[in-house]
């Protein structure tokens, strides 16, 4: 039994390591391009942002790599009736499964910490030294036909960026007892002011429009040559301020909330959930993972990453829905993260019951 267990390790971890390098490069293939367009504006200083890179796709490379390489791993052994010749020696196939199992929860322990302290740490650094750069080459911190919101009281989206000029640059100021403030350019240049702590856009040929409080639909339109406008940049160094929930560790996750209060907290509810759950669907891959995979009988690898990739769609879209309906609070957020993980565990361990009474 000992001989057979370690087979099925040996099994295992050589599909596991491919497919977990296959979905990282697919997955980092996102940042990557991102990454150059930042070397292209920032010069090789840029660079250095390189090594978080691989670590923002760690909690999702993880999972799934398990899901692959055990419906791979027992899918071959299914496609070359080892399984049959296994059963017929009197040993129940399902007892194969415990090393895989074990993995697994190895593997969930290893993404809770990643999950939870690594991979936020990984995210602030990076946008921190993002910040960083974008105050040494501002043009950084502009993306063509993107809506820009790394400023707090404002929001830009514009058309083209060449170095550190702009075109076709838009501005929403917003305030919180009156309409915004709406500015429209032809024509932009970036300058960095205050020691870095603010951002001057020289803006030309272009005009300022804000909707009048006192009279709804009326209009006040000004045209302007040359409008000076001053963003201004938080510091980079203070942490708990300009924090986003995804880079924030689960301890300070639960500290803000207990600051927060109302509707404020469910965005932080779901992180906390999100973090935990993903953690613990490498061991719920594997539930799953192991008994579909011992019931494919053709095409074993092939179809094994097939239906990986399958299962996995159906988990992320579950995910995604689970996170829009628990920010806006419409159900409870530690509910709705975890329906994909309980519903494809519960059908991973129906499946192994079956096997069993089989």
């Amino acid at each position: 039994m000992r001989i057979l267990r370690v087979h099925i390790v040996k099994e295992f971890l050589p599909f596991f390591f491919l497919a977990f390098l296959v979905f990282t490069f697919i997955l980092l293939l996102g940042n990557m391009l991102q990454l150059i367009e930042m070397v292209a504006k920032g010069g090789l200083a840029a660079l250095k942002l390189i090594i978080y890179i691989p670590l923002f796709s760690l909690c999702y490379s993880l999972p799934m790599a398990t899901l692959a390489a055990a419906l791979m791993s027992f899918g071959r052994l299914s496609q070359d009736n080892e399984l049959v010749a296994v059963e017929a020696s009197g040993i129940k196939v399902p007892s194969l499964f415990i090393p895989i199992f074990f993995i697994g929860f190895l593997l969930s322990l290893l993404s809770f910490h990643l999950n939870s302290n690594v991979v936020p740490g990984a995210r602030y650094r990076f946008e921190a030294m993002t910040r960083e750069l974008g105050v040494k080459r501002p043009a950084l911190l502009f993306q063509e036909r993107v809506f820009i919101k790394d400023f707090s009281q404002h929001r830009l989206f514009i058309e083209k960026v060449k170095g550190n000029y702009l075109y076709g640059v838009h501005i929403w100021e917003l305030r919180a007892q009156s309409p915004p403030l709406t500015i429209f350019a032809k024509r932009g240049e970036v300058k960095s002011e205050k020691g870095g702590e603010a951002l001057t856009l020289k803006l030309t040929e272009g005009m300022r429009e804000q909707v009048n409080p006192e009279r709804a639909g009326e209009y006040r339109r000004s045209n302007f040559g040359t409008y000076y406008f001053t963003l201004s940049l938080s510091s980079p160094r203070e942490e708990k301020v300009n924090k986003r929930p995804k880079e924030m560790t689960i301890k300070e996750l639960r500290e803000e909330i207990n600051v927060l209060k109302g509707k404020m907290v469910y965005p932080l509810l779901v992180e906390i959930n999100r973090k935990i759950s993903l953690a613990f669907a490498c061991l719920t891959f594997v539930l799953i993972g192991a008994p579909l995979g011992a019931l494919v009988k053709r095409g074993g690898k092939s179809i094994g990453f097939g239906l990986s990739f399958s299962l996995i769609l159906i988990y992320y879209i579950m995910m995604m829905l689970g996170e829009s309906l628990g920010e806006k609070g419409l159900l409870p957020p530690s509910l709705v993260m975890w329906v994909p993980t309980f519903l494809l565990g519960s059908i991973g361990l129906f499946l192994i019951f079956r096997r069993i009474k089989h």
